[in-house]
């Protein structure tokens, strides 16, 4: 994933001159003058909020420049996105934390401009999706965020950035979704033992889903081996899926249809998932099946 973490220590004078540049250098702004008493309070839940309610300041970090860096000016909006991101270690209460993150990710996700290419739209709100992974280091957000950028990846419209996660294209995102390199992933963020199954359960339904539409686009673009490709990637997605189900008790509506499509895909991919499909039988949401 792309890196995005070269602001990472903040000062006061930093967080204004951040503020003036999302302020358009309106020093009299009601805005403006909200963000420095934050910054003066040293409240950073406040400022958070306040930038993420402003839409002029979304506006601004999409799709302005002439930030005051030394940086590529290029990149200057997902520069200040990411000393957004750092802001988020100063928030103490754990609960405020993941509410502001959740926003901080919507309004990414929700952003929409007539002035930025729809590509380049998408390619910023996954620069700074990446960002803000990147800068997180509890392993359930990076978990939950991730499931964000793959669906970012393919809600955009973006033909080009969703056939990127076809298997064999090489792309950071779509590597993670072949084989078993999602799940290396979730054991090597879970070194802590921090997440649940209900994290994981959750990721590998969305990365399935993300597979999914992939091959549909296939399908509409008549590229019939890559929708295949697709198919099978996502059958081994939501065989990992239906694996977080640890007992007959914890199936739910979701692992029902899930493992009724995995049913059926056993039957379309006998022999390059037959390892992988060893196990089906003795999956929960699979057992349930029976009753």
């Amino acid at each position: 994933m792309p890196s995005s973490s070269k602001l990472v220590n903040t000062s006061d004078v930093f967080e204004l001159r951040l503020v003036h540049y999302l302020g358009e250098h309106d020093a009299t702004s009601p805005f403006v003058v909200a963000c420095e008493t934050h910054v003066t309070e040293a409240n950073a839940p406040s400022l958070l909020r306040t930038i993420l309610e402003h839409k002029p300041a979304l506006d601004t970090l999409f799709h302005k420049s002439k930030f005051p860096t030394d940086f590529d000016s290029s990149e200057d909006g997902i520069h200040a996105f990411s000393l957004l991101c750092v802001l988020l270690d100063r928030v103490e209460d754990g609960s405020e934390l993941q509410e502001i993150i959740k926003v901080l990710v919507q309004a990414v996700e929700d952003y929409t401009s007539d002035e930025v290419k729809n590509s380049d739209l998408v390619e910023k709100k996954m620069k700074m999706l990446c960002a803000l992974y990147n800068l997180r280091s509890e392993a359930r957000e990076k978990c939950w965020i991730l499931g964000r950028i793959f669906t970012v990846c393919v809600s955009g419209g973006n033909d080009e950035c969703t056939l990127s996660l076809l298997p064999g294209r090489n792309s950071t995102l779509g590597t993670l979704l072949e084989k078993n390199n999602l799940e290396t992933l979730l054991v090597q963020l879970d070194e802590g033992g921090e997440l649940q199954q209900s994290d994981k359960r959750a990721l590998y339904a969305t990365a399935s889903d993300v597979v999914g539409k992939v091959a549909d686009l296939c399908r509409r673009k008549e590229m019939e081996k890559e929708a295949s490709a697709a198919d099978e990637a996502k059958q081994l997605l939501l065989l990992k899926m239906l694996s977080t189900y640890d007992t007959v008790a914890d199936v739910d509506e979701v692992a029902t249809d899930a493992a009724k499509h995995v049913a059926v895909g056993a039957v379309c991919f006998p022999f390059s998932l037959f390892n992988e499909q060893r196990c089906i039988m003795s999956l929960s949401p699979v057992l349930a099946l029976e009753k």
